[in-house]
């Protein structure tokens, strides 16, 4: 998967049910993906928050893309974050991970959404093995560079999100392979979120935690599997 800004619960569910996850950044950034922007719930509606990014060419990959260094959005990341979950019984619970000094740490997008997905994996206590696809040798392009990425990694299974389906059927690389494929489905259940009478569902999962909590968390994210 590629690494997310805040990613939704979904993408927490397939990291569970994997040995080893690679992060996908060695393909193209797309301007306004999930990569620089995710939902959360402000005044009980969705609000979409956002990551500024350097120009770059329209070829620039994940990987290369730089972050805006900027006291001012990052106040205001976290001023936005502060008054969305001022009433969330977990509120410190996500603040304690995006804090200030997180967010100025980092100059690469990659690695700022890749440090925080991995402290979220281990505060959900899940096992994993976090790898990235730009230090993995792959040629190749779309299915034929992913299982390339899988027989270096000496995998017997691929599990995929259900967005890649039609694409990997495509192109049928998987089909006499020694590598099984599965696909990930994850149809989110009700939590109980703060400020909100009707449930909204497909936030970042910092909605989640800040509702329910870390320990919580993750009997949600199982749930809906």
């Amino acid at each position: 998967m590629q690494p997310t800004f805040l990613p939704w619960i979904g993408y927490f569910d397939l990291i569970d049910q994997v040995d080893t996850f690679v992060f996908f950044d060695d393909v193209q950034l797309t301007r306004r993906s999930w990569q620089v922007r995710n939902r959360i719930l402000s005044n009980g509606n969705e609000a979409l928050i956002s990551l500024p990014i350097v120009k770059s060419p329209q070829s620039t990959k994940i990987y290369e893309a730089q972050l805006l260094i900027d006291d001012t959005w990052i106040n205001k990341f976290i001023n936005t974050l502060n008054h969305s979950y001022a009433k969330a019984p977990y509120k410190n619970d996500i603040l304690d991970i995006l804090s200030v000094d997180t967010l100025k740490k980092h100059e690469n997008l990659a690695d700022m959404n890749i440090e925080i997905i991995e402290q979220i994996t281990r505060l959900l206590n899940l096992d994993v093995t976090f790898k990235r696809s730009k230090d993995i040798p792959s040629a190749g392009f779309r299915s034929d560079k992913l299982h390339n990425i899988c027989q270096h990694l000496r995998c017997d299974t691929y599990v995929s999100p259900p967005g890649s389906k039609e694409y990997l059927e495509q192109d049928g690389v998987f089909d006499n392979s020694n590598i099984t494929l599965k696909y990930n489905e994850h149809t989110p259940i009700a939590y109980p979120q703060t400020g909100t009478k009707e449930f909204i569902p497909y936030m970042s999962v910092i909605d989640l935690i800040a509702n329910v909590g870390y320990q919580n968390s993750l009997d949600y994210i199982r749930g809906a599997r």
